[in-house]
């Protein structure tokens, strides 16, 4: 942990690949957050390594729909590491976000709606809405339709107010739950 601390007060961008390759193994939690620390402090450079990362470090990303946080009163917070990093990076992450939602994976997808969601929530900035609401009408995947109405109490266009109206009516309880509460977070 102290000698993360010094590599970063030293140099940390110089240290950066190192720092992410010891953020996939490390265990101690404490040396855990010191490089998290170390990796935000190298700023917009940090963001291509760590979207390299999205949904490999760890188990404890969503594999599937759940009725998780249904009364948090806020954003959920993400369950990924490398996603939590990314939104501490501010909106300047949002470009890479959208390029994992047009050519990325299920999993990748999934950590970079929680990252895009997460991020309009806490900064405003409402440019990747488009992207979550192409990847909703081309997907397949359950998983990614349930995080972006998830993501979408984010954002408050007529278009995203119409997807939440039609996916609190569907007959899939998780996401009808879902949907609900996205309705009521939209006015925050």
């Amino acid at each position: 942990t102290a000698a993360v601390r010094l590599l970063a007060q030293k140099d940390a961008r110089r240290h950066l690949p190192e720092f992410c390759g010891m953020l996939v193994s490390e265990k101690k939690l404490y040396t855990k957050l010191e490089l998290c620390e170390a990796i935000v402090s190298c700023g917009d450079d940090a963001i291509s390594p760590l979207t390299g990362l999205l949904g490999k470090i760890g188990s404890n990303q969503h594999t599937k729909p759940v009725n998780a946080d249904l009364g948090k009163k806020s954003f959920p917070l993400p369950r990924d590491i490398a996603a939590r990093i990314l939104i501490r990076l501010g909106s300047a992450v949002l470009p890479a976000m959208e390029r994992i939602l047009d050519k990325g994976n299920v999993p990748q997808q999934s950590e970079a709606i929680d990252v895009i969601g997460h991020t309009a929530w806490t900064t405003g900035d409402m440019r990747s809405e488009r992207t979550m609401l192409d990847l909703y009408a081309r997907t397949h995947s359950d998983l990614i339709r349930w995080k972006i109405v998830r993501a979408l109490r984010s954002f408050g266009s007529e278009e995203t107010l119409v997807l939440l109206k039609s996916a609190s009516m569907c007959s899939d309880i998780v996401m009808k739950r879902e949907a609900k509460r996205s309705l009521e977070l939209r006015g925050k």
